[in-house]
């Protein structure tokens, strides 16, 4: 119990001196100052504190009390205090403490991240906002502040350029379009940077207008690339983020000699179709590069998986998907072990009406099973109907729905089991 009433005796002072700190109590934390327990190094915590809640007389009491107070306990409670929008305070730290250098630039990275346009203003006059590879300007324009851009831009001692273009490839990321157009007013931003990173990055966070803005630049659509270089990677991005208008100005592009690795082996429609977004998957299939037949169907596949019911019906309108469809007897098909898997199939072995079904009925997707039900009925023959052998095909066993000449026998249609949902 006594060492529990020590413990509770010594925190008691540093408690008071915290609330004095933040109410701005000059009287109580005059009080807590005058207790020998509170060293420079508690000062400094408190200096810290007082700032920033922006009282300015708990930071006269402080600095008067302690002159001792660590610089760099003085250099945080100056960036703090910028970062809090208490010009008062600054202005105070400014006249009375010498601020480092390395504390006046933090506190200028703090005032533009926050938009404190009057803080940036006032730092100016003590801070060169080159430093660093102009870390304020970049800090700016990730946060998208473009007040304060245009601020700093107007100083001239700042390099837009600065850090591999790392303003203009930041404000893209995050999708600050009224940032990205002060950027490309300058001649010394290259927007293609790094391998066109700002479009990439655009992309990838689905910022369409930032991506379309970025493509009507000339040095972002005439960099050269590869099969499976920048251009393939933003179809492939757009195609998944459901960017249509970026997706169709990435299109019209001049291509490289063998083609895009996207469409080529049609990754972007498995994303788009994963995605549900049907409007790319009708833009994607007026390629002739893409196919949607490739690997067994598997578009169609992880659109049923997803029960993405308009990408399903989009698909099973293309005559490619539906080649050879009805050739795969029912037998080869099974069930997947988990919803997440694509259904196990034969080597060389298309996926399959019946595939469909199963897979769809696995993943109780009722509305998916009545559209593939309906795109087979309307293709299968009538009842009893024979269909004709295929070139050089052998006999098949019976028992798999083929007779021994190679013709098909077709049952009647029935009504599929739907799973309550």
């Amino acid at each position: 119990m006594a060492a529990a009433a020590t413990v509770g005796s010594a925190r008691a002072p540093h408690a008071k001196l915290w609330a004095a700190c933040r109410g701005g109590d000059v009287e109580a934390l005059a009080a807590c100052l005058a207790d020998p327990a509170i060293d420079p190094i508690v000062a400094g915590r408190a200096l810290r504190t007082t700032a920033q809640y922006g009282q300015l007389s708990g930071v006269e009491r402080l600095l008067a009390a302690f002159p001792a107070i660590p610089k760099d306990a003085v250099d945080q409670a100056f960036a703090v205090s910028c970062g809090c929008n208490h010009e008062h305070v600054v202005s105070y730290l400014l006249a009375h403490r010498e601020v480092g250098a390395e504390g006046r630039k933090a506190a200028l990275e703090e005032a533009c991240a926050a938009g404190h346009l009057n803080i940036v203003r006032l730092l100016l006059g003590y801070t060169d906002p080159s430093c660093s590879e102009s870390a304020a300007f970049c800090t700016a324009a990730l946060h998208g502040r473009a007040d304060v851009l245009a601020l700093l831009l107007a100083d001239g001692r700042a390099q837009a350029d600065a850090d591999h273009n790392r303003a203009v490839i930041g404000c893209a990321n995050r999708g600050h379009l009224s940032v990205l157009e002060l950027l490309l007013r300058c001649e010394d931003v290259d927007a293609a940077a790094r391998g066109n990173s700002a479009l990439i990055l655009a992309l990838r966070g689905g910022h369409e207008a930032v991506a379309v803005r970025l493509l009507a630049e000339t040095r972002v659509r005439g960099l050269p690339c590869e099969r499976g270089g920048w251009l393939s990677d933003a179809v492939d991005l757009a195609s998944s983020e459901g960017c249509a208008a970026a997706l169709d100005t990435l299109l019209r592009l001049p291509r490289p000699s063998g083609g895009l690795k996207c469409l080529n082996d049609s990754s972007s429609l498995w994303h788009a179709a994963t995605e549900g977004h049907a409007s790319i998957v009708r833009r994607l299939l007026d390629e002739p590069a893409c196919d949607p037949d490739a690997q067994q169907n598997r578009a169609l596949r992880l659109a049923v998986a997803r029960g993405r019911c308009h990408v399903v019906h989009t698909l099973l309108r293309d005559p490619r998907v539906w080649r050879c469809v009805d050739d795969v007897p029912p037998s080869f098909a099974s069930v997947p072990r988990f919803p997440w898997q694509d259904p196990p199939l034969a080597p060389s072995v298309r996926a399959s009406a019946p595939v469909l079904l199963k897979q769809a009925a696995w993943e109780r997707r009722a509305h998916v099973v009545m559209a593939v039900w309906r795109r087979r009925a309307r293709a299968a023959p009538q009842p009893h109907q024979r269909v004709p052998a295929r070139a050089g095909a052998s006999p098949i066993d019976p028992r798999l729905g083929w007779n021994a000449a190679g013709s098909r026998i077709v049952a009647p249609i029935e009504t599929p089991v739907i799973f309550d949902i």
